[in-house]
């Protein structure tokens, strides 16, 4: 399977690049090459797209029973419990070296979580962290979750948010984890937005938080 990548936007340090809908499994790896390979010198990228159904799993962490899932899981080298990609959702795969920008792991998390309140703050929607549970939550429900593979001083993997999807899919399992946890989406808080523009305000909000703001979280 070939894939497209489309450069979207490029920043004083950043290249954003789209790629439709993609198979996990491909983009993990093009995602660990991309590390494996980069020097000093390489530009940050960040990688937008579905993809197509799958549940995920991090490293270690106790597998459901798969006969009761729709579709298949694979275990992956993020940070994490279990969740679900597919149609619908926002991927944002960011490739970042954050040994050269000088930022720690822990304040990086709190930085893609700011994003994302920040974007849903924009249109008029309280958004909110929960201590110990990393991602994004509307009245308790979570819209965002975020996972990230740190090497060497670079990290891959990243965040993926809901903007308009399949709850049945989510019912299989326990998001991230944590039992009775419920998820939402963008689209049945605000159905006024498309997903290309929501792309966009994303792009601009982690542009500007990332190369102006960056240390400030």
């Amino acid at each position: 399977m070939s894939l497209k990548k489309e450069l979207l936007h490029r920043s004083k340090t950043l290249d954003f690049f789209k790629f439709g809908t993609s198979s996990y499994e491909m983009i993990l790896s093009l995602m660990a090459t991309f590390t494996s390979n980069r020097d000093q010198f390489s530009r940050d990228e960040i990688w937008i797209m579905e993809h197509f159904p799958i549940y995920t799993i991090g490293l270690k962490k106790k597998h459901p029973n798969k006969t009761n899932l729709p579709f298949k899981i694979i275990e992956t080298d993020r940070g994490g419990d279990i969740t679900f990609h597919g149609l619908g959702q926002i991927v944002f795969y960011t490739l970042i070296n954050l040994k050269r920008r000088k930022i720690f792991l822990k304040t990086y998390v709190r930085l893609l979580e700011n994003v994302i309140i920040s974007l849903l703050y924009y249109l008029k929607i309280n958004a909110t962290r929960i201590e110990g549970k990393p991602g994004v939550y509307v009245n308790g429900k979570k819209i965002a979750s975020i996972g990230l593979k740190y090497t060497k001083g670079c990290l891959y993997h990243g965040f993926a948010f809901n903007y308009k999807i399949n709850f049945n899919h989510w019912s299989f399992i326990n998001p991230c984890g944590y039992h009775d946890m419920k998820v939402i989406d963008l689209h049945s808080l605000n159905n006024k937005v498309s997903y290309d523009k929501t792309v966009n305000y994303l792009i601009t909000i982690f542009t500007d938080l990332l190369e102006k703001n960056g240390k400030k979280f």
